[in-house]
């Protein structure tokens, strides 16, 4: 194992490219200068584990949302969702004005599974924990175990440790979860309107099966990627649904975005597994490699072989409307100008989607470029794991940087 050094917002020019391993700081200040290799404080370790209540269920939503209407069939198979992506990240087509059509009013029932835990003695903070997954996962990106390292990359228990219920979800269109159309339904729009209802059901008391839950007096969203994507969305369109947001592999810039999308190898997913996914429509597609995979999730030296091996070998779809919708209606992420609550960005310092590789850029910190977006929050802070790519959960530095995160929610008071 290895130890993480975190690098972020209160880094100067100097100190981030004179020497990067000696005087690190995050947002708040805060040195480490432990250097590597090191061993972690194992504070999500099996030893220290607290005993977890979990509840497995499916919950039907009906709701509207405002989408994106994209004229572009279905794919009849790889040619086709590979001459798509090339024609979006092409800087010579006019994608938008070839595909967009406008906006359209969506209405839909859709059956998400979803699974609540809490410590066994019951939650001592009062913040309930909404975990959105990115693209390639589904929820048990939150709950991660391998055989030789136990519960060390176990998101869901190390917030039981430290006192947090939770509630993951399959995103719509993925494992347990409803699929529909994967074009102008299964959308970022329809999406966000469910990280909504979500939290509005965690308000009240009524998402749990047989109103077993006492209604949450706090609500934070935590999203990975595009569950981030759609976290900010949450607090765009919907300000008063949650009271924070952490939003993890994420920044405004998005140089890496066609490279993700070309690096991907997108196909059908029938093609590319059909022992998994045989039975699946040509719009919900799959990563095509390995090593497109091991390029865009994972930074060299920072990650165990064993977990990457078992994360490959659970990767999960995508569709086209996710895609193509990734910040918007094909659009920049739009200002969270009404939203008041904490903000707080967490983004590997090597992550190749949202830094192109390098979060800190001639002494700039790019996931810290995301406060524009929220002129109105109650604070706003970064943390970069030093060492990590896109797949923060998935590395050695997961440990501190769940420790970091829970810290920053109970100073907030959350």
């Amino acid at each position: 194992m290895r130890s993480t050094l975190a690098l972020s917002f209160a880094i100067t020019a100097s100190s981030a490219l004179a020497s990067p391993l000696l005087d690190i700081r995050d947002s708040r200040g805060i040195s480490n200068t432990t250097g590597l290799p090191a061993s972690f404080n194992q504070t999500t370790g099996a030893s220290n584990a607290t005993a977890l209540n979990c509840t497995s269920f499916v919950k039907t939503f009906e709701l509207t949302s405002n989408n994106t209407l994209l004229a572009i069939p279905i794919p009849t198979g790889a040619k086709a969702v590979s001459d798509l992506v090339t024609d979006f990240v092409s800087v010579n087509t006019n994608f938008t004005g070839e595909y967009l059509v406008g906006s359209n009013e969506t209405t839909g029932s859709y059956d998400i599974w979803m699974q609540y835990c809490e410590p066994a003695g019951g939650a001592t903070k009062n913040a309930t924990l909404e975990l959105i997954h990115g693209i390639n996962f589904d929820h048990s990106y939150w709950s991660f175990n391998t055989s030789s390292n136990g519960t060390e990359y176990n998101f869901i228990q190390a917030a039981a440790n430290a006192g947090y219920a939770t509630l993951a979800y399959d995103r719509l269109g993925v494992a347990q979860s409803s699929k529909p159309n994967g074009i102008n339904v299964t959308q970022t729009a329809t999406e966000v309107a469910i990280a909504n209802a979500v939290a509005e059901a965690l308000r009240n008391g009524t998402l749990v099966p047989g109103n077993s839950v006492q209604p949450a007096e706090q609500v934070v969203a935590i999203g990975h990627s595009y569950g981030s994507a759609q976290s900010h969305g949450l607090a765009t369109m919907h300000p008063d649904a949650v009271d924070a947001v952490v939003l993890t592999g994420f920044s405004t810039n998005g140089q890496g975005v066609p490279l993700f999308l070309s690096a991907s190898t997108y196909s059908p997913a029938s093609e590319v597994n059909a022992t998994r996914f045989g039975n699946y429509s040509n719009e919900y597609l799959l990563s095509g490699t390995i090593q497109g995979d091991r390029q865009l999730f994972f930074y060299n030296g920072g990650y165990d072989e064993e977990v990457f091996v078992k994360g490959e070998a659970a990767r999960q779809t995508v569709t086209i409307g996710e895609l193509l919708t990734l910040g918007g209606p094909i659009a920049p992420p739009q200002a969270a100008s009404n939203f008041t609550g904490d903000v707080l960005v967490v983004t590997g310092s090597h992550d190749l989607v949202y830094c192109a590789g390098g979060c800190i850029r001639n002494g700039t910190n790019l996931p810290a470029e995301v406060q524009t977006l929220y002129p109105n929050a109650g604070s706003f802070e970064t943390y970069l794991p030093a060492y990590t790519g896109h797949a923060i959960n998935l590395h050695y530095s997961a440990p501190e940087t769940y420790a970091y995160v829970f810290e920053w929610l109970s100073q907030h008071g959350l």
